[in-house]
């Protein structure tokens, strides 16, 4: 079992792929569906046998091999830059914060969820 990452796939915007019949019998000949679909999720890397890895990888340009072990690293400014402004004040709500605490500006809203999680 290998990993496969697709590099286009966004925060909040997951992509589809998928392999036919054809090319999921060369594999496993028994196979009687028309197809297989794949969810790629934004750093999330799918595990999928070799081969079937292997026919992915080479008819989508856009997915990589990645190891099921090795995680995605993102700093925690990168993981709250993906955020919009309605979606920081909801996670704000749900940290303990009061809705009336959170028109603040984006960095001081930022420092107050870290905070409230105990990773400021």
């Amino acid at each position: 079992m290998t990993g496969v990452i697709d590099i286009e796939a966004m925060p909040n915007c997951p992509t589809s792929k998928f392999l036919t019949k054809e090319e999921v019998m060369e594999i496993d000949p028994n196979w009687n569906q028309n197809r297989i679909n794949f969810i790629f999720k934004y750093n999330i890397p799918i595990t999928v046998s070799i081969p079937m890895a292997k026919i992915l990888v080479n008819k989508y340009s856009s997915l990589q091999y990645k190891d099921g072990d090795e995680e995605v690293q993102t700093t925690e400014e990168e993981y709250y830059e993906e955020y919009t402004y309605n979606e920081l004040k909801k996670l704000a709500v749900k940290s303990g914060m009061p809705y009336k605490e959170t028109f603040v500006k984006r960095d001081a809203l930022i420092m107050k969820i870290k905070e409230l999680n105990g990773t400021a």
